[in-house]
């Protein structure tokens, strides 16, 4: 442990912030996931749990000379949250698809009356929760960051969270239930509970008691797996439908089905394609990415093909196939299962298919707390449509199909296979039948078919295509949707006020102790920066390494070792120049704003990761290195923590900004709000020489 004396290394404060540090990064993973799983369509939303947590911790840290006053409403917090997930969980977030904006929302066929309830009224509420719930977790960090050594407390606060993403990394790989969860939480927050005076104590178990009984009650019915909740309706004995976060995306269906789907999944094989090939097509290889239970695999089959890969990144869903598929299409010799992204494997395979399909790959939430990215945003890009180009033999067909929702999405993806196959694909627009919704629409492009005459362009204009640094299939152009700015909106006005009623409910500090303006302003500006480049460093390692859990959770564990490296080379070398600092931060932000993706995704595997990692974290490990030199000086260690997540906090809102500049232009956000950070560096140093700590 990092410190200037021989202090106990698991000294009761010690364990108190770590196990603080634990609890808040363990609940707000909890709640992003939990609270997706209820309330359909939150999981477009699942960054304002994030900015919640941060503008709650840092509230926390600006009130901890008022701890008492606040963390004995923590549990009872926490169950008003869980209360109103619990009275809005049939409903779901009203997000109608426009010219500019298409949110995968739930069919208006489904068996459950769902009433629509809009996004300026429920998101705002549920931030305004979670604000007020990390805030009373949080209030005895800032009360430890102000007694313990600056470095020290870091460190230790920093483990905490590294232990509280390794657990809930955990959780998800064991397919915990919610109830487990929420458990763990109470638990982490007894150390701060016992401090509350002994006649709340009863308030805190009754409270605990109910949480933990409203969360095994609305989990009674359901399975939770790395990604969603997940449920199984049973139609007939060939038919069941199967459900992610309360909307029934996937179904099983036997040989005797009719309608769209029949057309969807024969579309290779039979009708559609005949006219443009000689005889039948006879595949001896296919790839179907996004295979579900099986549908497409047991229509492969049936049509003869030899050797099929099947890919989806959901075991689950693959794991229902093989009980509940009449067919049995998983168990044929010819089929080898893969539970992995679709971008990740295609990328990573060297042979050459016969035939390649998406199989209705779309999903209802956003990957992370921190990015846009969707589970699919990936699969949907130029660059990734010229991957499977790669990987077709030179009679080859690839072919896609979806109920894709407005006609532009269709011609969107016309566009991107026109491009990267320099030919026009053949589309079909399916005709619904009675009760389905959206456009369904079939398209297939490949060597094995032959060039087409040109197509008409639609008068209204044509679509900006997806790309890596812009993965956004359902925006038809780079745009912030108003579903997204006035939620911003309201949120940055109820942030605003809570801010100024934190400084105010926190209390004048003693003027031997106040810290300078520039001196908070410097860690705000460094906040907003590294929530900035933690922002696109997931969605470099999504693109990279697969847009799955298992990812996400090695690059926030990475970041956070990162992180402790660099408080160990701060307290190892502590007369480190700020300006060689900024200067090594400089250099490394310009290495990852022209360091071009495409030809990293060409280099062998091991090195790929190896480069990826050096461009993705040396930046964030300049920059901690530079915030830990600075954080040793403070002289309010708690209010100068709570002003860096207050900037954390900003950086998360403009995160959306990638909607409309792509995720590269966040590292020139970063350049910039560093910037800002130096000049206010530059005026404490001129204002005063740094001030010696027990750190």
């Amino acid at each position: 442990m990092i410190s200037g004396n021989s202090r106990n290394l698991l000294s009761r404060e010690d364990l108190q912030l770590g196990t603080v540090s634990f609890g808040i990064l363990f609940l707000e993973l909890a709640l992003i996931r939990w609270i997706s799983g209820y309330i359909i369509n939150f999981g477009y939303f699942t960054n304002f749990i994030l900015l919640g947590a941060f503008l709650g911790i840092g509230l926390g840290c600006l009130a901890a000379r008022r701890t008492e006053t606040l963390i004995r409403f923590f549990t009872s917090l926490l169950l008003v949250t869980i209360g109103v997930v619990y009275a809005f969980q049939v409903r779901i977030i009203d997000l109608p698809a426009t010219r500019s904006v298409v949110f995968w929302a739930e069919a208006p066929s489904s068996d459950i009356h769902r009433t629509a309830i809009p996004t300026y009224l429920l998101v705002p509420i549920l931030f305004s929760l979670t604000t007020m719930l990390f805030a009373a977790l949080a209030t005895p960090m800032g009360v430890l960051f102000g007694r313990l050594p600056r470095l020290h407390a870091y460190t230790v606060n920093i483990v905490g969270s590294l232990l509280g993403i390794g657990a809930f990394a955990l959780c998800s790989f064991l397919w915990a239930p919610p109830v487990l969860w929420f458990a763990v939480c109470l638990l982490a927050s007894l150390p701060v509970l016992a401090q509350t005076p002994r006649r709340w104590w009863i308030v805190h178990g009754v409270t605990s008691a109910c949480i933990l009984g409203i969360v095994a009650m609305m989990g009674r019915a359901d399975t939770w797996g790395p990604y969603y909740r997940q449920n199984v309706k049973k139609i007939d004995e060939k038919t069941f439908l199967l459900a992610g976060n309360g909307v029934y995306g996937i179904g099983i269906r036997g040989h005797t089905e009719s309608g769209v789907y029949y057309f969807f999944y024969d579309s290779p094989y039979d009708e559609l394609l005949a006219p443009f090939r000689d005889a039948p097509p006879r595949y001896h290889s296919a790839l179907v990415i996004g295979c579900g239970a099986g549908n497409e695999i047991a229509y492969a089959l049936r049509h003869g093909v030899d050797e099929i890969d099947a890919v989806d990144i959901n075991p689950w869903v693959i794991e229902i196939g093989r009980q509940l598929h009449p067919e049995n299409p998983f168990s044929s010799p010819r089929v080898t299962t893969h539970v992995a992204d679709g971008r990740a494997f295609i990328r990573h395979s060297t042979r050459k298919y016969d035939l390649i399909v998406y199989g209705l790959p779309d999903s209802t939430f956003n990957l992370s707390d921190r990015t846009n990215l969707r589970m699919e945003s990936f699969l949907f890009t130029l660059e990734a449509f010229r991957e499977i180009r790669a990987h077709l033999t030179e009679h080859g067909v690839f072919v896609l199909y979806n109920y894709y929702r407005l006609p532009w999405v269709v011609q969107k993806i016309e566009e991107m296979l026109r491009e990267a196959f320099e030919k026009n694909p053949a589309v079909f627009r399916v005709k619904a039948d009675q009760g389905a919704w959206g456009f369904p629409a079939i398209l297939a492009v490949g060597p094995g078919l032959p060039r087409l005459a040109s197509a008409t362009r639609p008068s209204h204009g044509e679509p900006t295509l997806a790309r890596d640094d812009w993965p956004f299939l359902y925006l038809f152009e780079p745009n912030v949707p108003p579903h997204y700015l006035v939620s911003l909106g309201i949120v940055a006005f109820v942030s605003l006020l809570a801010v100024v009623f934190g400084l105010r409910f926190a209390g004048p500090t003693p003027p031997g102790e106040r810290e300078l303006p520039s001196h908070l302003a410097a860690f705000f500006f460094m906040g907003a920066a590294f929530l900035l480049l933690e922002t696109r460093s997931v969605a470099t390692f999504g693109l990279f390494f697969g847009s799955t859990w298992a990812t996400n959770a090695v690059v926030f564990a990475a970041i956070h070792v990162s992180v402790l490296l660099a408080i160990w080379v701060a307290a190892r070398f502590p007369r480190l120049p700020r300006l060689g600092l900024f200067g090594a931060l400089s250099l490394s932000l310009f290495v990852s704003w022209f360091v071009p993706l495409n030809a990293l995704l060409a280099m062998d595997y091991v090195w790929r990761g190896l480069v990826v990692s050096t461009v993705a974290f040396l930046p964030i490990f300049c920059a901690n290195v530079l915030f830990a030199t600075f954080f040793r000086d403070a002289r309010e260690g708690a209010k100068s923590y709570a002003f860096n997540l207050l900037g954390g906090m900003l950086g998360g809102m403009l995160e959306y900004s990638s909607l409309l500049l792509g995720y590269r232009a966040l590292i020139g956000l970063a350049a910039i709000f560093y910037l800002l950070a130096l000049l206010a560096v530059l005026r404490v140093d001129s204002a005063r020489a740094p001030v010696p700590t027990a750190a």
